[in-house]
């Protein structure tokens, strides 16, 4: 039993069951607060087979008093999380069972005071009856049924709970500010529905800041990593998803103002991501790689990628070139001021190897190049996909690793050949065939236009393309793209790196791109664009 003067929570197991119990009205229960750690710590280190949360005012429920907000967006996430299987609830005077994201929210008000007549209308409601009731639970290490009888021994309600062994079962989108913006971080389902929602920095703090995901732990969950953009000495942070800080480190020093690319990847096949961090502009290109372990980052490999004396930053990104193992190899680009070049580098014995390295547009194009990997084949092997930074015409180009060797597979001048604002690139299996799509969008100018392509017989097709905002909308967009939906396929979201904090889900269709959601990331006046992440949780 935790007891405070001030606050009262604690948890106890009953045979095959943990149960906890939160204080609704002494104790702060939002998200970083000092009762929701202590239950994300007691939740996730209980091993008991079925795990109970009891609360007095109903997160979900059929009315009267109304649903308990802040117990939805930050409880319901975390219960999500840590495999709650239902969650038993009092306050309004009728019987209710309302079925959330898996979870069973039971309210139990029928113990004698007056009845209120339930709204058979409110959301996510499975059942509901205005009776005097009790419920009787009968558990075995296998089994959890549920049982509600009403004061003339009518059985009214009977199900059986599921299990919630916890897995990562959905998707979780998270945003910061593209730039001139405080360091928000918020975390959203695809619909908009608030996960979490902190500061990673001093509120204070205006800019850019870089937001990836990752499982940086091996716990099957991904973490959220943010590095600020260039012009603040701040540190890399390491958050879950509900907010918590994890960890933070310094890749460059604390005085290093120049701005932290950041990737997360698993280059060694150990089960967990390494994080990968670059400068962004104005120190050499010193790529090292982290590993977190036993509540500790240390660094595991460095390397100057290009020559010493380049200071232009660099780009960076992950793919299994060669197939030979699960690790996957560290690609890493060059940006303005030298010949644009990607290298690939393997990491054996807490060494980046260099596995070669090519120049997909000559030596006399300078301004850098955006990269990632994927498998567009469905080969098992990622091919890396490159695109101009900015200048040069909108040519992509396709590569793969053979024989030691990178190989030029086919090219597509993907916009009018006079468009010269750069590429934003990502990957997605849309169609869930076993093999991703290529996703290209403006970096600036241009309209909105996002455009999708399969790779078939080693050729670039377009599948589909559409505005993802306004057709004059020219700001440039982000783009990021995984199953955020559980339904086996890669959604496609998409930010606006100026204008209003719109974030758009699209999912394919047969062979069309359609708007599944969306929602406003920040305030609606915000106007500094939206950097962009997808997670598993």
């Amino acid at each position: 039993l935790l007891e405070t003067s001030e606050s009262f929570y604690y948890s106890f197991d009953y045979g095959p069951v943990h149960v906890a119990v939160v204080d609704q009205y002494t104790a702060d229960y939002s998200v970083g607060s000092a009762q929701y750690n202590w239950l994300a710590d007691d939740l996730s280190k209980t091993k008991k087979k079925w795990k109970v949360v009891m609360f007095h005012a109903p997160a979900w429920s059929a009315g009267h008093h109304e649903n308990d907000v802040t117990a939805q967006e930050s409880l319901g996430p975390l219960m999500e999380t840590n495999g709650v299987s239902a969650v038993l609830q009092g306050h309004n005077h009728y019987y209710a069972r309302n079925e959330v994201n898996g979870i069973h929210y039971l309210t139990l008000g029928g113990g004698g005071a007056p009845l209120y007549t339930p709204d058979l209308e409110y959301p996510n409601l499975a059942d509901a009856d205005p009776a005097y009731h009790f419920a009787r639970f009968d558990m075995t290490q296998n089994t959890f049924n549920v049982s509600v009888i009403d004061e003339a021994g009518t059985e009214i309600d009977s199900f059986a709970l599921e299990n919630k062994t916890p897995t990562p079962r959905a998707g979780f989108i998270a945003t910061t500010p593209y730039s001139a913006g405080g360091p928000q971080v918020t975390v959203n389902k695809y619909d908009g529905l608030k996960l979490a929602s902190f500061m990673a920095y001093d509120s204070n703090l205006r800019g850019e800041f870089q937001v990836q995901t990752g499982d940086i732990d091996g716990d099957t969950y991904d973490e959220i990593i943010t590095a600020p953009g260039n012009g603040n000495k701040a540190p890399v942070k390491i958050f879950e998803m509900d907010g918590r800080l994890k960890k933070e480190f310094y890749p460059y020093g604390e005085n290093f103002s120049g701005g932290v690319e950041i990737l997360a990847a698993d280059l060694n096949a150990d089960g967990k991501q390494e994080i990968i961090t670059a400068p962004e502009t104005g120190g050499g290109a010193n790529v090292r790689v982290h590993t977190y372990e036993n509540d500790s980052v240390s660094l595991l490999a460095w390397t100057m990628a290009f020559e010493a004396s380049y200071h232009g930053g660099a780009k960076l990104g992950a793919g299994n070139t060669d197939s030979s193992s699960a690790a996957s190899e560290l690609l890493v680009a060059s940006k303005e001021g030298r010949s644009a070049e990607v290298k690939a580098f393997s990491l054996n014995d807490g060494v980046l190897s260099d596995k070669g390295s090519f120049k997909p547009y000559g030596d006399a194009f300078m301004n850098g190049v955006n990269l990632i990997g994927a498998d567009l084949n469905g080969n098992s092997q990622d091919e890396v996909i490159v695109a101009p930074l900015s200048g040069g015409g909108p040519n992509v180009r396709v590569y793969n690793y053979t024989n030691s060797n990178f190989a030029l597979l086919d090219w597509e001048m993907v916009y009018d050949k006079n468009f010269k604002g750069g590429l934003e690139l990502a990957a997605g299996d849309f169609d869930a065939n076993g093999s991703q799509e290529l996703v290209v969008a403006p970096v600036v100018s241009g309209g909105p236009n996002v455009r999708v392509y399969n790779f078939q017989n080693s050729k670039l097709e377009l599948l589909d393309w559409f505005m993802a905002f306004d057709p004059g909308f020219h700001a440039g967009i982000n783009i990021a793209a995984d199953d955020v939906d559980n339904d086996s396929k890669a959604e496609l979201v998409v930010t606006p790196k100026h204008g209003g904090p719109n974030v758009r889900t699209y999912d394919l269709n047969g062979s069309d791109f359609a708007l599944k959601s969306w929602y406003w990331a920040f305030a609606p006046s915000f106007v500094g664009g939206v950097n962009v992440a997808v997670g598993s949780r």
